[in-house]
């Protein structure tokens, strides 16, 4: 089951979006401009920032900011609009995507580097092109100075590097894992001069189970003692569902220790997760 990652704004996502039975979803180079440009008027609409993107041949990654508008907005707004595109000019029917869009929260920096080095890295670990700057339809060119993106945010990602676009390049390319995302070592400087609203999160701007079980009671009107109880009423059951949903995708607590918690069995609590998980997605929508 997915489950869609909490609300944060400010924070940054990992979105991945896979064509069905991994069908190609481009055709051709007009079909990677026009899904370019549809996510450029989803960021303009909905205030995001594009901080990395890849177009592979049967699927697509995007690094986005986001701001009041939950990441799903920006995906459903250019992902729909894509298709019906898609499947008119090449005279198809059908599901385009696989299911729903992937997202994963990034929580910290060294997150943040690695995602920019693997998304960019896509096309020369499947084989596509030697190095992974070669590659045109990536951000990692616009970054190299190559290609203008004007929806493209590269701030973030160059200040680790003091702004020097070949340091950026090395790291990308070069196959040392990092320990720490300013490490000598790895001739990665933390930035000191960012705007504050171009950090990425730190993992301490989650919150932790108890503050997570505190805005749960705060917004659904119950008490710790009606979530611990031995009620199983559907609304009740819904609000530990949505406890559950945030602590796995915050990382403030394993299933376990949430049901731990909230006196329920693991299994019990997995099975609630995945019956309600379509109420769980109109009450975060």
């Amino acid at each position: 089951m997915r489950i869609r990652p909490p609300h944060y704004p400010g924070a940054f996502y990992h979105v991945m979006l896979r064509g069905n039975r991994k069908q190609t979803i481009f055709h051709d180079d007009g079909d990677r401009r026009h899904l370019s440009r549809l996510i450029s008027r989803g960021a303009s609409k909905y205030v995001c920032e594009v901080h990395a993107f890849c177009w592979m041949s049967n699927h697509i990654h995007l690094l986005v900011r986001v701001a009041d508008a939950p990441v799903y907005r920006l995906v459903h707004y250019f992902a729909t609009l894509y298709a019906n595109y898609f499947n008119q000019r090449h005279q198809l029917v059908g599901h385009l995507f696989q299911g729903r869009y992937r997202s994963r929260h990034v929580t910290h920096d060294g997150y943040f580097l690695q995602l920019v080095r693997y998304i960019h890295r896509n096309p020369r670990d499947a084989g596509l092109v030697t190095r992974a700057a070669d590659y045109p339809w990536s951000s990692l060119p616009a970054y190299l100075g190559h290609a203008h993106v004007d929806w493209l945010t590269q701030a973030c990602a160059l200040a680790y590097f003091g702004g020097n676009r070949a340091r950026l390049r090395r790291f990308v390319e070069l196959d040392q894992d990092l320990v720490e995302p300013w490490s000598p070592d790895d001739r990665v400087k933390r930035p000191r001069h960012v705007p504050e609203k171009s950090y990425p999160p730190s993992r301490g701007s989650a919150p932790d189970l108890d503050q997570l079980i505190d805005r749960a009671c705060q917004r659904f009107r119950v008490t710790r003692e009606d979530l611990v109880g031995a009620s199983i009423a559907r609304h009740l059951t819904l609000v530990r569902c949505w406890i559950c949903q945030a602590a796995l995708e915050t990382h403030a607590a394993t299933l376990s220790q949430v049901a731990r918690r909230l006196n329920r069995s693991p299994p019990a609590l997995s099975k609630s997760l995945r019956r309600n998980a379509a109420r769980l997605r109109k009450v975060n929508g």
